[in-house]
Parts: structure tokens; C-alpha cells; sequence
């Protein structure tokens, strides 16, 4: 997930690598194996991101939100899905 614990790097990162890291946009792949769901996140270089994730039961959720960098953190708001708000582990793809 995105810079959660599966995916942090032995040195975190500061919010120009970051900003450049994020740039251009990112797609990002969430879940998984024996996390109950997996699906994809669009992060757009305009602060906005879309995506859905599918649960082992089947269902399909889309994901809305925006994001920024503030000082060496990304922060982010979801509308929809179990991340709603902020916290998730997600991996870049």
C-alpha cells in the first residue's frame, strides 16, 4: 500500500522526493493476498485520485478523493471504500 509499512524504504522520504515522486501521477495497487481486497488507486498530478477495490465477497467499491504533500507527509481524504479518511497501506506500483 502506499507508504505504509510494506512499502517505506529504508530512508523515508522528504517532501521534495515525494512532490517528484508524485508529480506526473501514480497508479497505486492496494491489498492482496490475505487483505480481504485488492484493486487500484489513480493519483492525478491535479491533486485528485479514483480507483475501486474488489472484497473477497465479490463487491466492487470506487474510491474519491484528493491529496498534497504538507511539509514531508501525504496527506490524503477518500470518499468511499473501508480507507475512508486517512489510513491504509498501499504499495506504488
Amino acid at each position: 500500500m502506499f507508504l505504509g509499512t510494506q512499502a517505506i524504504a529504508a530512508t523515508a522520504m522528504i517532501g521534495k522526493e515525494l512532490q517528484a515522486l508524485l508529480s506526473d501521477g501514480k497508479v497505486i495497487a492496494m491489498g492482496g493476498p490475505k487483505e480481504g481486497y485488492s484493486g487500484e488507486l489513480s493519483l492525478l498530478k491535479d491533486g485528485t485520485a479514483h480507483g475501486q477495490v474488489k472484497l473477497d465477497s465479490g463487491d466492487v467499491i470506487s474510491i474519491d478523493g484528493v491529496w498534497h504533500i504538507s511539509g514531508n507527509t501525504f496527506c490524503r481524504t477518500w470518499k468511499g471504500g473501508e480507507g475512508r479518511g486517512q489510513g491504509g497501506m498501499w504499495d506504488l506500483e
